[in-house]
């Protein structure tokens, strides 16, 4: 049982890009992750901010809410806190500091 368990993680590493963390771990943490990935259009694990403005955008779209372009600029700025460009999904999933 195991070792089947091992091989469906690694399966599903592979097909999916979850990490071992997410698939063991807690729903909430997988529910981030997927939604994480959904907007991680070119996979390379970690949001540009065309796509972080993609899904803000759809965010903001679902709800009605205008001004979704100026309002992902400066939620981009928070959640990007080593300002390398990118939202990685340890900054995705961590409170932004108010700058």
């Amino acid at each position: 049982m195991r070792t089947y368990k091992a091989i469906l993680s690694l399966v599903l590493i592979g097909m999916v890009g979850l990490s071992p963390v997410v698939i063991a771990g807690n729903t909430d943490d997988a529910k981030r992750q997927a939604y994480f990935n959904k907007w991680d259009a070119d996979g390379d694990g970690q949001l540009n901010s065309t796509e972080f403005t993609a899904m803000v955008s759809a965010q903001f779209d679902k709800k009605g809410k205008p001004n979704a372009e100026a309002e992902a600029e400066k939620r981009f700025g928070r959640k990007d806190a080593d300002g390398d460009g990118f939202v990685s999904f340890d900054e995705f999933t961590q409170k932004p500091k108010s700058k």
